[in-house]
């Protein structure tokens, strides 16, 4: 290893320290050869790097201008970073500004459309206690009122008993095929008796029309409609004959247009329909009526 090429330039140089020979040495990064006037080494560098035990790291021209280069390389990315990270700070930073704002505004639009909804919600359940409160009020009311009457409020006031249903046909029977008109509480109990048919013939129609349509065909239902409007037209005419019986039967009826005795000269059909008998001063049997 006494004789070496430098890989500079074509001259022979030796790796010793010598007055008449070139001085050469081996690059410690790239195992390349240069000599002394290429390497441009001191002569204390020279003592160096040939003595046996050195720790100093001998570089050729090549190695020590890409050092060069790769330290201000290394220096110019440490400056990037280090500008990169204090963009990223100030960025997080004022990220970190504009999320406390918008959260602190967002809580707080929330919070104020909460409020509202709470407070609509409360004023309609405050209605609805009022309400109730004032329903439960009038029935408490009503229901002392009919105590204090001696009215049973449990009891269901319709339909009649059919007792009291039995009497009143009996008792409307009895005036029924004479020529004398019934006195007036009779009279009412025939108009209630026949207001009770009416109404049980219309909810038999509407049962059998519901029964039919749940069980039944359609000429089932053609069959039942017809047979309940056949009763209720039978209702409807025993009722016509009635009040003309009563119109046209007894001196003992008069028409008069007022409540005080007095005999009107024009009378009409429409006019209130009064009957005097002992007792009873008058009463209002009914309106108009199809006739």
């Amino acid at each position: 290893m006494d004789e070496l090429h430098c890989g500079f330039c074509t001259q022979i140089c030796f790796f010793r320290e010598s007055k008449t020979q070139v001085f050469g040495c081996l690059c410690d990064n790239c195992q390349k050869v240069s000599c002394r006037d290429c390497s441009k080494i001191s002569s204390q560098e020279v003592r160096c790097a040939i003595a046996e035990t050195r720790t100093v790291l001998i570089w050729c021209r090549d190695c020590i201008e890409k050092f060069s280069e790769f330290n201000s390389a290394d220096k110019n990315l440490n400056k990037v970073n280090s500008e990169v990270s204090a963009n990223y700070t100030q960025l997080l930073a004022s990220t970190n500004e504009v999320t406390k704002r918008l959260l602190n505004e967002t809580l707080e639009e929330v919070e104020g459309r909460l409020i509202e909804k709470f407070d609509a919600m409360f004023k309609v359940v405050l209605e609805s206690n009022k309400e109730l409160v004032r329903f439960l009020l009038e029935k408490q009311k009503k229901e002392r009122n009919l105590l204090e009457a001696g009215v049973d409020v449990a009891a269901p006031p319709f339909p009649p008993s059919q007792d009291k249903v039995r009497t009143r046909q009996t008792n409307v029977a009895k005036f029924s095929s004479s020529s004398f008109p019934a006195p007036v509480d009779l009279q009412v109990e025939q108009q209630q008796i026949e207001q009770e048919q009416e109404v049980q013939a219309r909810l038999r129609t509407e049962s059998a029309l519901r029964q039919v349509r749940e069980e039944g065909d359609e000429e089932d239902i053609n069959k039942n409609k017809e047979s309940a409007e056949t009763e209720f037209t039978l209702v409807q005419n025993r009722k016509r004959r009635n009040v003309n019986k009563l119109i046209n039967g007894s001196p003992n009826w008069s028409l008069f247009c007022s409540f005080d005795g007095n005999q009107s000269p024009s009378v009409s059909g429409s006019d209130i329909l009064i009957h005097r008998c002992p007792g009873v001063n008058v009463a209002e049997l009914s309106g108009s009526f199809d006739i």
